[in-house]
C-alpha cells in the first residue's frame, strides 16, 4: 500500500541513542526517509469524529411486481450508479464494500488507524499503540479480507507484535508472530534488514512451532460462489481440500450477491469444513429488514437501526418496486443511523432504464434533499408530501 501521502519526519536530530533507534522504527513502519529526524510528526492526532463523505448500507431491492430477473438486473444497476459513477462509499450489510469509493474509504480507515498506532508507538504510549492496532487488523480482517493484497495486515501484525515486545511481553508477541507465519506472508516476512534481530528471531521461533499441517474442506457445490483464502483465488467450487499451516486463516466467500468473511483456526493436523452457501447474520437481518419494508412498515425503523449498527455505516438505503395507477414504479429510500426516513423518492421504471432511474439515485443519495419527491419521466424532480409518509414515518423536511 503507497504510503506517500503521509507525513515526513525531519526535526532536529535527537541526541540519545533510544529517539534514533525510535526514527529506525518511523522509518520502517511509515515508510519515511529519515535520519535520526523528527517524530514530532507521527504525533497521534485523533481522527475527525464524522467523515466527509460517510459510508452508506445498501438494504436491497424489494421486487414487488418484477420478475427474479428483472429484479436482480435493476439492484445491479442501482448499486453500480450508487458506487461507480456516483462514486458514493457504498457497503453490504456486514461493512464490506460493494464499489472502488468504498474500498478506497475503508482502505484509508484502516491505513490512518494504523498510522495513528504507530505514531503512538513513537511516543512510547503502549496502551494507545496496541489499541489502535488491533483496531486496524480488526478493520482489515472484517472489511478487506475479500482483497488479493493481504500486505497491509502483515506489516500491522508486525508493527503489533513490535508494541508487545516493547513492553516486554514476549509471549503475546510470539502469539501474534505465530498468526502472521499462518498466513505464510514471504516477502513481508520480518526480516533483519526491517526488523530488529529480536523479533526476527522470535518469529522465526514462532514459525517452527507452527506444527502439521491442516487440512480445510469446503462444502458445497455453488457455481455461482467464488471464495479466497488469505487473499489467494480459489474460484467456484468444488475443489479439493487445502493443507494449510496451523493458524488463523481469513475465507471470503462472494455467492448470490452476498459477500461474508470466516477467520478459521486450524490445529496441527486438524480438518475443519466451511459450507459456501451459508447466510451469515448480517444477511439475515438484512431480509429482516426487506421484509419489514414489505409488511412491516412500523418496525422498519428498529430493524433498520439493527442494520446500521451491524455494517457500521451510518446511512442506510433501500428500494422497492410498486405498481401504481397502472404503471410500475421505484421508490428508493434514505434513512439514519436511528432507522428514521430522510427522505423517499419514486419514479416510473423505464425499459431501458434512462435519464429517469439517475435522477431518482441522484436525489435518494443527496443528504441535503428531506421529505418526499416524485421524479417525472422529464427528469424533473417535485416535492411531494404524501410519499413523505412512506415506511411508516414522517421523512423529515
Amino acid at each position: 500500500m503507497s504510503s506517500s501521502h503521509r507525513g515526513e519526519i525531519r526535526d532536529p536530530p535527537y541526541t540519545t541513542a533510544r529517539r534514533a533507534r525510535y526514527a529506525a522504527i518511523a522509518c520502517i513502519f511509515l515508510g519515511a526517509t529519515v535520519g535520526p529526524t523528527r517524530i514530532e510528526a507521527a504525533r497521534p492526532k485523533k481522527a475527525a469524529a464524522t467523515p466527509a463523505n460517510p459510508r452508506l448500507v445498501w438494504a436491497g431491492l424489494v421486487p414487488g411486481p418484477l420478475s427474479p430477473k428483472r429484479a436482480r438486473a435493476l439492484e445491479q444497476q442501482l448499486i453500480e450508479l450508487l458506487s461507480n459513477e456516483l462514486q458514493l462509499p457504498l457497503v453490504d450489510a456486514g461493512g464490506r464494500p460493494l464499489g472502488h469509493a468504498a474500498e478506497v474509504l475503508i482502505r484509508s480507515e484502516h491505513e490512518r488507524t494504523y498510522d495513528l498506532g504507530i505514531a503512538a508507538l513513537l511516543h512510547q504510549d503502549y496502551d494507545l499503540a496496541l489499541t489502535e492496532l488491533e483496531r486496524a487488523a480488526e478493520i482489515f480482517e472484517q472489511r478487506l479480507a475479500g482483497l488479493r493484497d493481504h500486505r497491509p495486515l502483515y506489516r500491522t501484525l508486525i508493527a503489533k507484535a513490535a508494541v508487545l515486545l516493547e513492553t516486554g511481553r514476549k509471549e503475546a508477541a510470539r502469539e501474534v508472530l505465530r498468526q502472521l507465519a499462518a498466513l505464510q506472508p514471504k516477502e513481508e516476512a520480518p526480516t533483519s534488514n526491517t526488523q530488529s534481530e529480536k523479533l526476527v528471531s522470535l518469529y522465526q521461533a514462532a514459525s517452527r512451532e507452527l506444527g502439521a499441517p491442516a487440512l480445510l474442506r469446503f462444502e458445497g457445490d455453488s457455481s455461482e460462489a467464488h471464495v479466497r483464502l488469505d487473499g489467494r483465488d480459489l474460484g467456484a467450487p468444488p475443489f479439493a481440500p487445502i493443507k494449510l499451516a496451523p493458524g488463523r486463516h481469513l475465507v471470503f466467500v462472494q455467492a448470490q450477491g452476498v459477500q461474508r468473511v470466516e477467520i478459521v483456526t486450524l490445529e496441527p493436523r486438524s480438518e475443519k469444513s466451511i459450507r459456501v452457501t451459508g447466510e451469515p447474520r448480517e444477511e439475515r437481518q438484512r431480509k429482516a429488514f426487506l421484509e419489514d419494508v414489505t409488511f412491516r412498515p412500523a418496525q422498519v425503523a428498529s430493524s433498520g437501526q439493527k442494520l446500521v449498527k451491524l455494517s457500521g455505516a451510518p446511512i442506510l438505503l433501500v428500494a422497492w418496486a410498486k405498481r401504481e395507477a397502472g404503471r410500475t414504479n421505484l421508490h428508493l429510500a434514505r434513512l439514519d443511523a436511528r432507522g428514521q426516513v430522510e427522505n423517499v423518492v419514486r419514479g416510473p421504471l423505464e425499459e431501458p432504464p434512462g435519464p429517469t432511474l439517475r435522477a431518482l439515485v441522484e436525489a435518494a443519495a443527496d443528504p441535503k434533499r428531506r421529505g418526499g419527491f416524485q421524479v417525472e419521466q422529464s427528469g424533473e424532480l417535485l416535492p411531494s408530501a404524501r410519499l413523505a409518509d412512506a415506511l411508516g414515518g414522517r421523512a423529515p423536511r
